[in-house]
């Protein structure tokens, strides 16, 4: 169970960081309608043009997105000495605070599985270091082991310039519990729990986690994936649509990459809700 006044003891700080971050990449941007891009989902079809949507990596990834973003009543408890009253005894498998203990690494591992996830907010880090959205972005072509490299390497990396943030995301992605959970190799324990991936792994740096510790990265690792999610949907359904509607068009432009290499403007145009955008108004 994660601790609802500990979740909105961080969620505060989070939320207020990733709207700084958002402010200030606006201002880094090569282009601001690449958020929207980013939002919507930028791909190449299978004929290698660009199309908007959710694509292949969307739809296979859209249902647990789902189940992990409404995951929350089911996980949270009111009671602040949830630990204390519940994880020092002796633990067999069979016990209700154990299972949900692994529900909820379950849904940490989901979330730095998820490839859409990943996409978003490796797309998200481009644009906020003034690059290009990357159209051609794919993470199926990953090794079975890439991931976390590129988690490593490509977005807290890619964070260097936004030193505020990328502490939150260090937080938020832990190698060691990511991996525990993946392989398996983790053990519930009086006081919290125990890794047996410790000096098996290059990046293990932990034989284990306190409750408090692990509900400290499962909270940052959920607030991450939801914000990332949100702020920019919120982008999308009123900055966006408002500005839209403005135009005489009815759409936005937004920067697409030929099979030249070159780039061009062409615009896109929402639904009567702002929640869906194409490149033909509908």
């Amino acid at each position: 169970m994660i601790r609802i006044s500990f979740f909105e003891k961080y969620e505060k700080d989070l939320r207020l960081k990733f709207q700084r971050f958002i402010n200030e990449a606006k201002h880094n941007a090569l282009e601001v309608s690449d958020f929207l891009v980013c939002q919507q989902g930028g791909f190449y079809n299978w004929e290698g043009y660009p199309c908007i949507g959710l694509g292949e990596v969307g739809l296979n990834n859209l249902q647990k997105a789902h189940i992990i973003d409404n995951l929350g009543p089911a996980i949270c408890t009111s009671n602040d000495n949830y630990y204390k009253e519940n994880g020092n005894r002796f633990f067999n498998g069979t016990t209700d605070f154990e299972s949900c203990i692994m529900k909820v690494c379950n849904m940490y591992l989901d979330i730095w599985e998820n490839e859409w996830f990943l996409r978003i907010f490796k797309e998200l880090v481009l644009i906020a270091n003034g690059k290009h959205y990357d159209w051609d972005l794919d993470l199926s072509k990953l090794k079975d082991t890439g991931k976390g490299n590129f988690i490593r390497n490509e977005i807290i990396g890619g964070l260097d310039t936004y030193p505020y943030l990328q502490e939150v995301v260090k937080v938020g992605y832990n190698s060691d519990l990511r991996n525990a959970v993946g392989h398996s190799q983790y053990h519930i324990v009086p006081g919290g729990i125990w890794f047996d991936n410790f000096g098996r792994n290059k990046y293990s740096t932990s034989r284990g986690l306190s409750f408090e510790e692990w509900e400290k990265i499962i909270i940052y690792a959920w607030l991450i994936f939801r914000l990332v999610f949100s702020i920019l949907y919120q982008l999308a359904t009123t900055t966006f649509f408002t500005i839209a509607q403005k135009t005489i068009s009815g759409g936005v432009p937004i920067m697409v990459p030929d099979k030249n290499g070159t780039w061009r403007y062409q615009y896109i145009y929402p639904d009567s809700t702002g929640h869906v955008w194409r490149f033909t108004k509908q």
